[in-house]
């Protein structure tokens, strides 16, 4: 996941409103409301976010994954993976809080809020996550300190506007359709257990149609 980077760490400069767009991502199956002002920005080539969540002064970022979910997983062990991983190489890290959500769709989630440094740059760093279905959904929001409190309830309306629903593949809802991973048999006999084809054991088959 992505780390906050020294130097981008600045004091906001415009004042915060909660009206807000959608940004909509079909295949992973969740749309966010974002407020007014805020804009989305494209991740680099070979950066795992979704999208990007800018504050109007670019003094806030939030990174949108996603990634498989595991059966165990939780919200809340989901985020102990993450948070190693991202909090990695930072110091004088501080939990300022930590908590169990319920988003505004019901799905449950977890938060925790940190602050940390990186090459004597004071960062403010909520990351939240959420499992619903089969994928694993993590928001990473940094920036100042002052930033982030300036911004706080931007942050916590972002949060409360992700909506999840079953990803679409093209045009297709997962729910309702097989995807196969490739390298399958078009031919059915391959899968038949009246037939000899395919490998494994060797089935005796009996049925009676009409």
């Amino acid at each position: 996941p992505a780390t906050p980077a020294a130097g981008s760490a600045k004091a906001p400069t415009a004042t915060p409103t909660v009206e807000p767009l959608t940004y909509v991502n079909q295949e992973s199956g969740v749309s966010v409301h974002y407020p007014r002002g805020w804009n989305t920005q494209t991740p680099a080539q070979g950066d795992q976010a979704l999208t990007i969540f800018v504050s109007p002064d670019q003094t806030l970022s939030s990174y949108l994954m996603a990634y498989p979910a595991q059966a165990s997983d939780t919200p809340e062990s989901a985020l102990a993976d993450l948070s190693s991983s991202t909090l990695n190489g930072l110091t004088d890290v501080q939990i300022v809080s930590e908590a169990a959500l319920n988003l505004a769709d019901g799905t449950p989630a977890w938060s925790r809020v940190v602050t940390a440094k990186s090459n004597g740059t004071e960062f403010k760093i909520n990351m939240t996550t959420a499992i619903y279905g089969t994928r694993l959904f993590f928001m990473l929001t940094f920036g100042s300190p002052s930033a982030y409190d300036y911004y706080a309830n931007d942050v916590a309306a972002l949060l409360d506007g992700m909506v999840f629903e079953s990803p679409i593949v093209n045009g297709v809802n997962r729910s309702q359709a097989l995807f196969l991973a490739g390298g399958e048999s078009t031919n059915p006999h391959e899968y038949d257990p009246a037939t000899l084809h395919g490998s494994g054991d060797k089935l005796i088959f009996s049925g009676l149609v009409s």
